[in-house]
């Protein structure tokens, strides 16, 4: 990828805007949620590598290709199917967006998890994971990226 300022440009908008879509998507329009908050999330990943997540994610039948935006070459995005959303008692929602060769943060993932707290009607929380295994340029890029979409209101 040239590494000038419209590419990188390009790379946040197109990332920025498949964690955001994959969170919008998975709420009707019409809904009064409100999302508070960001966290490091608690829960482990999924797996233990960016291998495991390039192989594994796409076998898993609670989880769909997130569709409806252009990604960069080296970027994939899969989200929460609505039935397995449904299913969740806690109405638990991921985005995971993977990065691979030729992304400048490759090889990595990001998560960005969503869920209604115990006693909650209509707030949800909002925790982020990351596993970067790419280079240390690579990483402080994948955290400041992280901190761009999280510093955005989710409403």
């Amino acid at each position: 990828m040239p590494n000038n300022a419209n590419s990188r440009r390009t790379v946040r908008f197109f990332a920025t805007t498949a964690l955001l879509v994959g969170l919008a998507s998975t709420f009707s329009a019409a809904s009064q949620v409100r999302i508070l908050g960001n966290e490091p999330d608690k829960v482990p990943m999924e797996y233990a590598s960016v291998a495991g997540f390039t192989k594994g994610l796409p076998a898993r039948k609670d989880v769909e290709v997130l569709e409806m935006l252009k990604l960069e070459p080296g970027m994939l995005a899969y989200q929460t199917t609505k039935a397995s959303l449904a299913q969740s008692p806690n109405f638990e929602s991921r985005t995971w967006i993977i990065f691979t060769e030729p992304h400048v943060m490759a090889p990595s993932v990001a998560r960005l998890r969503t869920y209604v707290p115990p006693r909650e009607l209509m707030d949800r929380r909002q925790a982020w994971a990351t596993l970067c295994e790419s280079t240390e340029v690579g990483c402080a890029l994948l955290d400041a990226y992280m901190k761009r979409v999280l510093a955005r209101d989710p409403r």
